[in-house]
């Protein structure tokens, strides 16, 4: 296509229409990668979105390129008449129309093969090619008024109708702030506590630690809805995309899996899909340089991914891994937070989850060992694109630690300790040998005690481990507290204790309406410490907040119940205050 000249400066209407096409020139692409756009348009609509062409308000007349401008029109005439668009069918229609030779079946290959962008971008790169066709029309505008200055004001009007039809893509989007409806207050959980509905967790760990392994354990056990290390899962229908390991090899793990965990081979064959893209293509998200600019973009197999995900329903995606997926530099911030975001929309029209398994180098893991290190390489926006990120550490044989090392839709979990048992299934550990366990029972059979004195006197412990009132900060000033047991030891033991199902978390409301969470002692954690189920007396105007801290007006009561030495203790210095 001929690019018209630029118009030499004559005519007062030129004067004023000039500024305007030097603003819009400024926003656009140059013409090559405008046609490399549409080739991406049409590349997407060829390669299973034809559909979505009866939505764009473009036509193949506004293309620069008048080949990928007649393969667009012709998508666009075969979704009309119900009929196939593929790359062949489009073929057969440009060669009906006589429009082969602008648009040979190499151009519709190449558009469909290297040009497929995610289908998301495609209202953008529409947006960009109305935005240089209005610009064409404005050169040509330019140059009609300096060719013929008494035909000024039909242009100036043609101009200002073009200019009138230009509208910048929003920038941001007011939030309605409904504050009376609360019913986006509580947060799904595919996997309690870890894996947040509607978000990306990324769960990281040095080769080798066992994040495949553990990965595919909680598509199994989420498939049928049983409990994954200790943790509810909800029942999902869940696809494994295996970009390391090949089909055999998940084959064996999830037979092992299921045999050993007592799950059931039908409902698991049903609800769990397993892509294995190790030997071919796997590649999800790339870069591309357009005109020395680096461009992030999602690949066909991307796409097809997509296609598959809606074809099955899909709630719950694993991918493993992301060195595989991810085909860029992973400290590239932009990229890898654009990539992050596409995984997202893969499940986001059913409020899905995605788990990215990721690894880290060998520093990463053998700092990650201590606490409060980074546990994940390259960029920060690993880290900050992510709603909740798990670490997977081994610190020796068989011997792990599953550690939550952000959440910003809930609390941070306590650190699982884990092992492999003889079928290579992962399942939760007892730490020590004989006489640690038999430690480790006192000191959980001590605090659930006393967790049960304070719940009774409307004193709660807070289950997320950095409130102020957690169990380790309301229990510790208590005589009979385990004084050797570290906070995450105790955090410890209450996981494992709610695995065991001695204590749950429970809901409540404070004085101001505000929801919090307490742990409350089931019927066989009564059991197990020899009491009786009781309520919870006068409770205090803030979670876990010690009876002395209430505010006034709604004072925190001891209960005669349990005859335990806390309540007892109580009950003395109440009355010691009445005297």
């Amino acid at each position: 296509m001929t690019t018209p000249e630029k118009a030499t400066p004559g005519g007062s209407g030129q004067a004023d229409a000039e500024p305007q096409q030097k603003k819009a020139a400024a926003t656009l692409p140059s013409e090559q990668a405008l046609v490399e756009i549409e080739h991406a348009v049409v590349g997407v609509l060829l390669c299973g979105a034809a559909q979505a062409v009866q939505s764009l308000d473009l036509t193949g007349g506004q293309f620069l390129d008048p080949g990928m401008g007649a393969a667009f029109d012709a998508v666009r005439a075969l979704v009309a008449a119900g009929k196939n668009a593929d790359v062949v069918a489009v073929h057969l229609e440009l060669m009906q129309r006589g429009q082969q030779a602008a648009c040979p079946l190499s151009s519709l290959n190449e558009a469909a093969m290297n040009w497929s962008s995610r289908p998301d971008m495609l209202a953008q790169h529409v947006e960009r090619i109305k935005e240089g066709h209005r610009h064409r029309r404005l050169r040509a505008i330019g140059i009609a008024l300096a060719a013929n200055p008494a035909s000024a004001e039909q242009h100036l009007r043609d101009a200002e109708r073009l200019l009138g039809e230009v509208e910048a893509p929003p920038l941001f989007r007011e939030v309605a702030l409904n504050l009376d409806d609360d019913s986006e207050d509580d947060q799904r959980w595919y996997w309690q506590g870890y894996m947040p509905a509607g978000h990306v967790t990324l769960l990281t760990g040095h080769g080798g630690s066992g994040k495949s392994l553990s990965g595919l354990q909680l598509a199994a056990c989420m498939a049928v809805g049983e409990p994954c290390l200790g943790r509810d899962t909800v029942p999902a229908r869940v696809l494994y995309f295996s970009a390391e390991d090949p089909a055999s090899l998940v084959r064996v793990r999830l037979r092992r899996i299921c045999r050993r965990l007592c799950l059931d081979h039908a409902v698991v064959m049903e609800r769990l899909k397993v892509l294995d893209a190790s030997d071919l293509e796997p590649v999800l998200f790339t870069e591309r340089r357009i005109e020395g600019v680096t461009h992030g973009v999602t690949t066909a197999t991307f796409t097809e991914l997509q296609r598959y995900i809606d074809k099955h329903g899909s709630e719950v995606v694993i991918v493993d891994n992301a060195s595989d997926a991810f085909d860029s530099d992973e400290i590239k911030r932009a990229l890898v937070r654009q990539f992050v975001r596409s995984l997202a929309t893969l499940v986001r029209k059913r409020d899905g989850a995605v788990l990215l398994l990721a690894h880290v180098d060998k520093s990463t893991a053998r700092a990650g060992k201590s606490t409060g290190t980074d546990s994940y390489s390259g960029s920060t926006a690993w880290n900050n694109s992510v709603r909740s990120r798990l670490f997977l550490v081994e610190h020796s044989a068989g011997e792990l630690e599953l550690r939550h090392e952000k959440c910003n839709v809930g609390p941070k979990q306590p650190p699982l300790l884990l092992r492999w048992d003889t079928n290579d299934v992962m399942c939760v550990r007892a730490v020590g040998g004989m006489v640690a366990l038999i430690q480790e029972r006192n000191d959980l059979k001590t605090i659930l005690r006393l967790a049960h004195e304070f719940y009774s006197r409307g004193v709660f412990v807070a289950t997320d481990t950095r409130s102020r009132y957690h169990a380790a900060k309301v229990l510790g000033d208590d005589p009979a507290y385990p004084k050797s047991a570290k906070p995450n030891d105790v955090f410890r033991l209450l996981t494992d204790a709610e695995a065991r199902g001695l204590i749950k978390k429970e809901a409540y409301r404070d004085h101001n309406r505000k929801p919090h969470e307490r742990w409350a002692l089931t019927t066989d954690g009564l059991e197990s410490i020899g009491a009786a189920p009781s309520a919870p007396c006068a409770p205090s105007t803030e979670d876990g907040a010690p009876s002395h801290m209430a505010q006034q007006g709604a004072p925190s009561a001891p209960c005669s119940a349990g005859g335990y030495g806390g309540i007892e203790r109580a009950q003395n210095t109440a009355q010691e205050g009445k005297s």
